[in-house]
C-alpha cells in the first residue's frame, strides 16, 4: 500500500501547479485589460465632440462629458485592478501554504528514510525541507512582489485620473491622492502577508529561509521595501499595545 503522505505529495504538487497556472492567467487577463483601457482612452480622447440632434443623438456633446467618460473608464479599470490585486494575493498565499505542505512532507520523508535521502532532502541549496525553511508569504524581492507593486501603481494612477477627469481636486493635490491610493493598497497587501507570516511563526517557530535571497532589494525598489518594513513595524507596535 502506498504511503498516504507520498500520495499527498503528488496531489499537493498538482494543486501547486494549478495555482501557478491560475496566477499566470490572472496576469494575462490584467495585461489585456491594461492594453484595452489604453486603446479605448486614446480612441475616446480623439473622438470629435458633436452637438446632439434628433437625427444623430450623441452621448458626448461637450468636452466635459468626454472627460467624464474617460474618468469613468479609468475608475472601472482601477476597481477591476484592485479586485485582481486581492485575487492575486490570495493565490500567492495559497501557493506558499502548498510550499509549507510540500516542505513538511519532505521533512517527514527525510526523517523516515535517513541516510542519503535525508542528506539530499536537507540540502537547502536544492530543496525546501521543513516548514521553518519555507519562504515568507510575500518575499521581498520576488517576481510576484514586483507584480503587486505594478498593480498598486496602475490602480493608483487610475483613481487619480478619475478624480482629475471630474475636476474634483486641483492638479497639485492629485499626486497626494495617488500616493494615498497606492499606500492603501500596498498596506493591504503587506499587512495580509505579514499576518500569515506571524501566524505561521506562532505555530512552527521562527522562520529560517535561505533558498533564495530575501531583503536584497535592488535600486529604487529599496524604497518600497523600506515602506513595507515600516508597515510591518507599525503592525508589531500596534499588537504590543
Amino acid at each position: 500500500m502506498a504511503d498516504p503522505l507520498e500520495m499527498e505529495l503528488q496531489e499537493t504538487n498538482k494543486y501547486f501547479l494549478q495555482i501557478e497556472s491560475t496566477m499566470h492567467d490572472a496576469m494575462k487577463f490584467y495585461s489585456t485589460l491594461v492594453l484595452g483601457v489604453i486603446t479605448a482612452s486614446i480612441a475616446l480622447a480623439s473622438m470629435d465632440v458633436k452637438a446632439a440632434s434628433s437625427a444623430a443623438p450623441s452621448l458626448i456633446t461637450t468636452q466635459a462629458q468626454k472627460m467624464r467618460w474617460l474618468g469613468f473608464l479609468w475608475l472601472v479599470f482601477a476597481a477591476i485592478g484592485y479586485l485582481t490585486l486581492l485575487y492575486f494575493l490570495e493565490l500567492r498565499i495559497r501557493k506558499i501554504k502548498m510550499i509549507d505542505r510540500l516542505a513538511a512532507i519532505r521533512d517527514y520523508l527525510a526523517t523516515r528514510d535517513a541516510g542519503a535521502v535525508a542528506s539530499l532532502l536537507r540540502n537547502d541549496a536544492l530543496f525546501i525541507t521543513g516548514v521553518l525553511r519555507s519562504p515568507p508569504y510575500l518575499r521581498r524581492p520576488c517576481g510576484e512582489w514586483y507584480l503587486m507593486l505594478y498593480l498598486c501603481i496602475l490602480n493608483a494612477v487610475g483613481i487619480s485620473f478619475f478624480v482629475w477627469a471630474f475636476q474634483w481636486l486641483a492638479i497639485g493635490w492629485l499626486l497626494g491622492m495617488g500616493v494615498v491610493a497606492f499606500l492603501w493598497q500596498f498596506w493591504t497587501v503587506t499587512a495580509w502577508a505579514y499576518k500569515e507570516d506571524t501566524s505561521r511563526s506562532a505555530k512552527f517557530g521562527e522562520r529560517n529561509y535561505t533558498f533564495l535571497p530575501h531583503g536584497e532589494v535592488p535600486g529604487l525598489f529599496k524604497i518600497f521595501d523600506l515602506v513595507a518594513a515600516a508597515i510591518e513595524g507599525m503592525i508589531r507596535w500596534a499588537h504590543r499595545k
